[in-house]
Parts: C-alpha cells; sequence; structure tokens
C-alpha cells in the first residue's frame, strides 16, 4: 500500500507505514491537492538530497552560536542559487516546498 517506504528509513517508522489499511499515496494527493503537486514536491526533494552543498556540514545541535550563524549565512547564499534550478517556474507553493 506504501510506495514510499525505502531501506535505510527509520524503522519504526516503516513499520507504521506498513500497517496502513489504506494507500498512503492517494491520501497525499488529496492533502497536496493533486497528484501531479506531489509529484513535483518529491522532485524538489529529491533535488535537494543530491546537492550536499545544501546540507549542513555538521549536526547545529554541536555547532556554537557563531558557528551557527556562519552555517546559516552559507545556507541562505546557496539556497538563492540553487533555488532558480530547483523551481524555475517561481511558483510561490514550490519556492515554500523548497524551502522547507
Amino acid at each position: 500500500m506504501n510506495s514510499n517506504i525505502k531501506s535505510g528509513d527509520n524503522p519504526l517508522l516503516t513499520e507504521e507505514r506498513k500497517k496502513a489499511q489504506f494507500n498512503t499515496n492517494i491520501l497525499a494527493a488529496f492533502y497536496h491537492e493533486s497528484e501531479q503537486k506531489v509529484q513535483r514536491r518529491h522532485e524538489i526533494y529529491q533535488y535537494y538530497c543530491q546537492n550536499k552543498d545544501l546540507h549542513d556540514p555538521e549536526p547545529t545541535e554541536f555547532m556554537d552560536r557563531y558557528h551557527r550563524l556562519e552555517n546559516a549565512e552559507r545556507k541562505v547564499t546557496l539556497l538563492k542559487k540553487h533555488l532558480k534550478i530547483a523551481v524555475p517556474s517561481n511558483d510561490p507553493e514550490e519556492v515554500g516546498w523548497f524551502f522547507q
């Protein structure tokens, strides 16, 4: 029923997804208003996952205040650059998905 289960996912979350007695893709399409929006959201997420420079170099919990601010500045600059590539349509909804 859930085609989004992948190896490496959180085991507790995977267990709960397997218990679902409904197609979670239908629920996602209902929640996001269409299957095309769900697909586009996945595409934007995949773009984020493939570009490791958008990720934190280390967990923010272990950064001091100075390094958190420095990391935030770095990410804002990179997000602006990658936004034009990931969301060329400049659709406000898709821009919101990119910044989540």
